[in-house]
């Protein structure tokens, strides 16, 4: 059985250590110019763990993005588990995918309570795939929006999307939270933290060109393709310069 490793995301800005720390610079890597035209979808990047379910024969199996065998007993697996049995729940993920032919491989985000201090204030583990986060989680502003930045200069497109983000409110947040708190403002002073305390900041966006996006594919083949066509890019709220809080890492 073949299983294959999620890599990491790049940013679609230019990289650079200022004053010890790792953010965007406003030079746009042209590898990625598209998430500024009309074949850009922005989604939610959700705050969990990036794990892998493969399916064979109707058999599941669960794996970290970098490809290490996770047992159902273990305090990972087993969160993964229960993730998954939410989605089926929640008719995000069916036996239709459980019960298919020959290996498949599925990507997506587990969040819940305890995962990287339970931001999005639920109390249960889910587990959403990545096809079904670019169908339901995508920003609908960023199309209307990027509309008047497609022929701009890279700084001003730099300058746009930071200031987008200053105030960028998440949608999964909102979703479990919105009538159980009292939101707090999201401006550049604004780290990303609990829903549960009133923080809806969201963590970022990943980009998808749509041209390269084919919801048909099997997803190893899909993820493969996005990646090979550099049709997938990342950007978190710490990226930049302006953050205040504790840097995510790569």
């Amino acid at each position: 059985m073949d299983v294959y490793n999620f890599p990491k995301l790049e940013s679609p800005f230019v990289r650079k250590e200022i004053n010890g720390r790792y953010v965007c610079t406003d030079e746009l890597d042209e590898r990625f110019s598209w998430i500024f035209t009309g074949s850009a979808i922005a989604v939610e990047k959700l705050d969990g763990s990036n794990l892998h379910l493969v399916v064979e024969e109707g058999r599941p199996s669960l794996y970290t993005r970098n490809g290490l065998s996770l047992e159902f007993l273990s305090k990972e697996g087993n969160r993964f588990a229960n993730g998954i049995i939410k989605a089926v729940e929640n008719n995000i993920f069916g036996n239709k995918e459980l019960s298919g032919r020959g290996a498949n491989n599925f990507y997506g985000e587990l969040v819940g309570p305890d995962i990287n201090e339970g931001a999005y204030g639920m109390d249960h583990y889910i587990w959403y795939p990545f096809k079904f986060l670019a169908e339901n989680r995508a920003f609908k502003f960023w199309p209307k929006s990027i509309e008047a930045m497609n022929a701009g200069s890279s700084h001003e497109k730099y300058e746009f999307i930071s200031d987008i983000f200053k105030g960028l409110r998440s949608l999964e947040k909102r979703k479990w939270m919105a009538d159980k708190i009292k939101p707090q403002p999201v401006d550049e002073n604004t780290v990303f933290g609990k829903a549960a305390e009133g923080n809806l900041a969201c963590e970022g966006m990943v980009f998808y060109n749509n041209d390269h996006l084919d919801m048909s594919l099997e997803y190893a083949l899909m993820i493969r393709g996005l990646f090979r066509n550099n049709a997938i890019c990342k950007l978190r709220r710490d990226m930049f310069e302006w953050y205040k809080g504790k840097q995510h890492g790569v």
